[in-house]
């Protein structure tokens, strides 16, 4: 187990993100091997620093391409001490926050995929998928349905037994967020 201290280090924070609490303990380690692997001959992880040219060597093998300024970005949103270095705290400090930035970016494209699906159905740009809507979608991809199947689906989605229901956005996303994930052929994978 690896214990990181920061023995009498007076540090701002610059962003709300512990590391302890976001990496489990494998994570941590990997990350603190990594960030071994770049100081110096002699130099403790306690002390030891990243500068913008070793962030660059670790970008590089990342296969990414930085540019200079988005180096200094990077280490200014986590350099505490403003040093215009990274030690180990603040190395873990930037691992989060591109984890995190990641996860938002997933998210956004996520919704922006249901978006784009929802409009194929909502032919008529109102915020709504009707019965008609569903069947029309169904009928183009030769599996025409009923309109009592086009109704139970609205059912099945919506929960509402009004027989003039329909499917908004939000009924929709919760939908898709929930469906079985499949391959390419449609079939079940497995988390």
């Amino acid at each position: 187990k690896i214990i990181i201290k920061n023995e009498g280090k007076s540090k701002k924070k610059k962003n709300n993100m512990d590391p302890h609490q976001l990496l489990n303990p494998e994570e941590l380690g990997e990350y603190t091997e990594a960030f071994k692997s770049f100081l110096e001959e002699g130099e403790v992880v306690e002390e030891g620093t990243i500068t913008l040219e070793k962030l660059n060597k670790i970008m590089n093998a990342l296969y990414q391409d930085p540019s200079i300024k988005e180096l200094k970005e990077m280490i200014a949103e986590v350099d505490e001490n403003d040093d215009g270095e990274i030690d180990l705290d603040e190395f873990l400090q930037l691992i989060c926050t591109k984890k995190e930035n990641n996860r938002k970016n997933n998210t956004k494209h996520q919704e922006e995929n249901i978006q784009e699906a929802f409009k194929l159905f909502d032919r008529e740009n109102d915020g709504t998928i009707t019965v008609k809507n569903i069947q029309d979608m169904y009928a183009n991809l030769g599996n025409p349905l009923t309109v009592e199947e086009a109704k139970y689906m609205i059912q099945d989605v919506t929960g509402s037994l009004d027989p003039e229901a329909v499917i908004t956005i939000t009924d929709f996303a919760k939908l898709m967020k929930e469906a079985p994930k499949t391959d390419a052929r449609g079939r079940r994978v497995l988390d």
